[in-house]
């Protein structure tokens, strides 16, 4: 289906919808959140339609505004920057250097989005479709082939038509309802970084980008697990093993690493060998073989000593595997994993609510919240 995702009809959605509902854990609110669910996502009714309905359903309390960013009215505001992209490949111009600095200055950078030569679509009878640069022709697909004054032209005329890619969207965003700063994800800011000069040429106020908060939300019983437990709440965020080492270590007053050994061990090796070299140099290959074996000795000694502890143990570190599960189901962060329905199922609307007062946009931080609290 070539249609711009707003404009799909909820047709055959009844499967859908009652698979989404049977996930949602049963508790107080259960039916309210069903009965939002299905107001919103009705037979006949387009993608566009059916969000709107629901985030409302959600948040109009809040203040919002929502908008029909198809409307002419408001692709008028953007006829500048589409012809920009006809004129002087604005967007593939301005981001593949921006990609090249951000490479330069971050080695570790990696490209999230890389654009093509017109970064917008046509939209056309038979859905939305690729404009494709040839030479000196436009070529769309399954349509016509326009030259660069025609498709000016057309812009100009019917500027509604035409339609943003994923990366030109964040321009379009910008030139209809600017912000003063931008909350995304780790991936979503990435991608952003590589539009600040495209903004620059096309005359549009590159917000302040800022991370969002990530959110691990929890129950009376596990908080009060975690703090029986005596152990920081930001250790339970990095990986299991290192939670429980950590446990081991500064709860039993025994420290079972051995890397002051291994250190120890490879200075009196370098001593051997200084020895070696002043006296017979084919034993070089034999020290070389023993430090080796030495070391995996105590590598396999360091592994079966924390695993008896840990047996030792064993009621306390299950404790903490459940808290940490609990935190991260199938090893997956609560947040990418736990659909928010099941929150609204325990706490009803007021978890809106909840959640806007617990989240401070100003804060980078990861927030533990207690549901019940």
């Amino acid at each position: 289906n070539n249609l711009p995702v707003g404009e799909i009809e909820i047709n055959n959605f009844k499967n859908v919808l009652k698979d989404y509902k049977d996930s949602i854990i049963d508790y107080d609110f259960k039916e309210k959140i069903e009965e939002i669910i299905d107001f919103s996502y009705k037979e006949g009714d387009t993608l566009s339609i059916s969000t709107i309905k629901f985030i409302n359903s959600l948040f109009s309390e809040h203040g919002l505004i929502i908008i029909d960013a198809n409307k002419k009215d408001l692709k008028s505001l953007f006829i500048d920057q589409l012809k920009n992209e006809i004129d002087n490949f604005s967007c593939k111009e301005n981001t593949t250097s921006q990609i090249s600095e951000l490479k330069k200055d971050f080695e570790s950078y990696k490209v999230q989005v890389n654009p093509s030569d017109i970064n917008f679509f046509k939209l056309t009878d038979k859905g939305r479709k690729r404009i494709r640069y040839n030479k000196k022709s436009f070529n769309v697909d399954d349509e016509n082939s326009y030259n660069k004054d025609e498709l000016l032209n057309l812009i100009d005329s019917s500027p509604e038509l035409f339609s943003p890619n994923v990366i030109m969207r964040p321009l379009y965003q910008e030139a209809v309802l600017p912000n003063v700063c931008y909350v995304g994800g780790q991936n979503e800011l990435k991608y952003w970084m590589q539009l600040k000069t495209y903004f620059d040429d096309n005359k549009i106020q590159f917000p302040i980008l800022k991370l969002r908060n990530s959110v691990y939300i929890i129950d009376s019983k596990t908080s009060k697990k975690i703090k029986k437990s005596g152990i920081e709440i930001k250790y339970f965020i990095g990986e299991l093993n290192d939670l429980i080492n950590y446990k081991i270590e500064n709860s039993y007053n025994l420290k079972l690493n051995f890397d002051s050994l291994r250190t120890n061990l490879s200075l009196q090796f370098d001593e051997l060998r200084k020895v070696s070299l002043k006296t017979d140099k084919s034993f070089i290959g034999a020290l070389n073989a023993q430090e080796k074996k030495q070391k995996k000795g105590i590598d396999d000694l360091e592994k079966k000593l924390n695993k008896a502890e840990k047996k030792n143990h064993e009621t306390e570190i299950e404790s903490l595997r459940s808290i940490y599960n609990y935190l991260h189901p199938k090893k997956i962060n609560q947040e990418r994993f736990l659909n928010f329905a099941n929150f609204f199922s325990f706490k009803g609307p007021s978890f809106i609510d909840f959640l806007v007062e617990k989240i401070s946009i100003s804060e980078d931080k990861i927030l533990i919240i207690d549901l019940e609290d």
